[in-house]
């Protein structure tokens, strides 16, 4: 994994820094123990690795290029743009009790492309244990392409007028 550097500024130790992969700078707000990412797009991409807990990240997420993302506790609100979270090329994204919210015209929600995957989990024994997608007015919740797969369970899939989840070209899904 390349290096990742988490600076606070010095007059202002709720604002900080965090500088992944070299090339991506985030601009961040700690707010108690939740971090709040202020961008548009994060990229993990070229056999990366990133663990995001705890968190808000209003933009897209990108992992490609046999990257992993592991998201725990973590909220994500896309935004008209694009898809919210983009899975390609031999890469994964693994979500413990996160809630992910597409938004319209951005295309589908989740997009696992070209041999990736999803695994989307929660904990049963709470009432609020469960991992959630929502896809607003007509997008797909999560759409598998090209020999991806996901393994999902104790998760909340809601689509408002299309099929939750789409599965197409060779791809499998275990629930």
């Amino acid at each position: 994994m390349k290096s990742v550097l988490y600076r606070h500024f010095e007059n202002h130790p709720k604002i900080f820094q965090l500088v992944v992969l070299n090339n991506l700078l985030l601009l961040g707000l700690r707010i108690g123990q939740k971090l709040y990412f202020l961008i548009s797009l994060l990229q993990i991409e070229h056999n990366s690795s990133v663990k995001i807990r705890n968190s808000t990240i209003n933009g897209e997420l990108e992992i490609v290029d046999n990257s992993f993302a592991s998201l725990d506790e973590t909220t994500v609100n896309g935004t008209p743009n694009d898809r919210t979270i983009k899975v390609n090329h031999s890469s994964s994204i693994s979500l413990w009790k996160s809630n992910i919210t597409g938004a319209t015209g951005g295309g589908d929600v989740i997009w696992i492309y070209n041999n990736s995957s999803i695994s989307s989990n929660g904990d049963s024994s709470t009432s609020d244990g469960r991992s959630n997608i929502t896809a607003p007015s007509a997008e797909h919740g999560i759409r598998f392409e090209l020999s991806s797969s996901g393994d999902i369970s104790t998760t909340n899939i809601t689509s408002v007028d299309r099929q939750a989840i789409y599965l197409q070209h060779n791809s499998s899904l275990a629930v």
